[in-house]
């Protein structure tokens, strides 16, 4: 066993084992260097989109939102304005009259009684 732990041979590739290994934890060393900056430059750009997030939600106050809804109401349904691309259409404000106005069920007719008046009753 001496004469093996004490070979040149031995010792060439010990050398050479503890400097393969050296090199690998240096290399391990760097990777893990440039994470660390990353993560540091991720983390930075996290905290400038809460504040930007932050001032979004203070100007955006609900106050504020409610005005601005009951302008945009007002600009849409008596003004008749509109967003760019849209198309208003305004309809006749609905009467109650012919939901008055039914017909009883005695007046109903048959189909083929409707179609005998359309026909022959002009």
């Amino acid at each position: 066993m001496n004469r093996v732990l004490y070979n040149p041979l031995t010792a060439l590739i010990l050398t050479v084992v503890v400097i393969i290994f050296i090199l690998s934890l240096h290399k391990t060393g760097q990777k893990n260097e440039q994470v660390a900056k990353t993560a540091q430059v991720i983390n930075l750009q996290v905290e400038t989109l809460k504040q930007q997030v932050s001032q979004a939600e203070q100007r955006l106050s609900p106050s504020q939102d409610k005005e601005d809804l009951l302008k945009e109401q007002v600009f849409r349904d008596e003004l008749l304005m509109q967003k760019e691309g849209e198309v208003v259409i305004q309809l006749p404000p609905l009467s109650a009259s012919p939901l008055d106005e039914a017909p009883s069920l005695s007046s109903y007719q048959s189909v083929w009684e409707e179609w005998r008046e359309i026909l022959f009753t002009r």
